[in-house]
């Protein structure tokens, strides 16, 4: 009973989101799915280290473009919380997932499509089906659609990743040193972390 219960729930989760699915294409006609579960394993020559090089593996969910050659990150989540933020407190909340998927997408793209451009990274909340939190550059909105307080320029989101290419270049420095030491932005959260046994 319990798995007939939870089935028809993931059922009507999917319908919806199909749903939702054709409505944005009906919107964005010229929004295409480029890629869905995208491995990449890059060297990560935009983040320096102390010494040697290091690379960066992983999946992204998706990556829609407008078939010329604009591109946006989507990652999927189950639902909202405070911490899914747009771009401008990813440091703050130490949100760094949508950024290393952008430095790695623009060092793949161009040996597959010389002149990609990633104009925007956003989460895809299934639950809410929402995807308008993120980052996308200002010039580019037709492509897709995000919240006014998650739009930059070219120059701003420059910087935000060269600010958060030093945060990344000093953990991986740390990491090749042997230096684990916890550092919970909110202390709080140590009560409910379930590695607080390891500290």
């Amino acid at each position: 009973f319990i798995w007939t219960g939870m089935r028809e729930k993931y059922i009507k989760m999917c319908l919806r989101t199909l749903v939702f699915e054709k409505t944005w294409q009906t919107h964005y006609p010229q929004s295409r799915v480029w890629s869905a579960e995208k491995n990449f394993n890059v060297e990560m020559k935009s983040i320096p280290i102390a010494q040697g090089t290091w690379n960066l593996r992983g999946k992204i969910d998706r990556m829609d473009w407008d078939q010329k050659n604009k591109f946006a990150i989507v990652d999927y989540k189950g639902s909202a919380n405070g911490d899914m933020t747009n771009f401008k407190a990813w440091i703050k909340k130490n949100q760094l997932q949508l950024a290393l998927y952008v430095f790695a997408a623009e060092q793949f793209l161009p040996a597959e499509l010389s002149e990609a451009q990633v104009v925007g990274a956003f989460y895809y909340f299934v639950r809410q089906l929402e995807r308008n939190k993120g980052l996308a550059l200002a010039s580019d909105l037709p492509f897709f659609e995000i919240k006014a307080n998650a739009t930059t320029t070219v120059s701003e989101k420059n910087e935000l990743m060269l600010q958060i290419s030093e945060i990344v270049s000093g953990l991986v420095n740390n990491i090749i040193q042997g230096q684990f030491t916890p550092n919970p932005l909110n202390p709080k959260d140590c009560d409910s972390c379930q590695w607080r046994k390891l500290c």
